[in-house]
């Protein structure tokens, strides 16, 4: 039987998606957590397929949680969900090591599809972020600043951006 971890702090999100999943699929086993501290202790005593992870939870943001998730359990597929749009989230997720990224906004048969392929073992990026990626490949493509960003570099970009001091980004 499969497991589906997902963190999310907003109930109503949650129990959408957990309706979205077991209706296509009712023997998934749907398991949520609100917080990054709760996700690490759940993934310290549980075994999950997939784990559905918002950008942005209370404690931590989630492309943290993300490096920290992918350096103690590498083998889980993490999908990044985000009300934030691909051109701003997707590309640096997937360098962090996410297995895709799916907006909020997308249609509820995206995210059953995203599920199946990491299932599968697959990568999942949405048609959108493929054409995006497609069109970044010709010879005069502006690439936006974000996008040629290391992960530390773009974690301190974001720190500025939310009024985070200056010492308290050097700690």
């Amino acid at each position: 039987m499969k497991k589906i971890l997902i963190a999310d702090d907003h109930p109503i999100v949650v129990q959408g998606l957990k309706f979205i999943i077991t209706d296509e699929n009712p023997d998934i086993i749907v398991d949520s957590v609100e917080t990054c501290r709760s996700l690490l202790d759940l993934l310290n005593n549980n075994l999950y397929d997939i784990l559905l992870l918002d950008v942005s939870l209370p404690d931590m943001i989630g492309l943290d949680a993300l490096v920290e998730i992918k350096r103690k359990y590498p083998k889980l597929p993490v999908l990044i969900l985000s009300l934030y749009p691909e051109d701003q989230y997707a590309i640096i997720s997937m360098k962090l090591g996410a297995d895709g990224y799916v907006a909020k906004k997308s249609a509820p048969a995206e995210l059953l599809q995203a599920i199946k392929q990491v299932f599968r073992g697959e990568k999942f990026i949405s048609p959108s972020l493929a054409l995006r990626l497609a069109h970044s490949l010709g010879d005069n493509q502006i690439i936006k600043f974000h996008e040629k960003l290391s992960s530390r570099e773009f974690q301190v970009m974001r720190m500025l951006v939310e009024g985070e001091g200056i010492k308290n980004i050097a700690g």
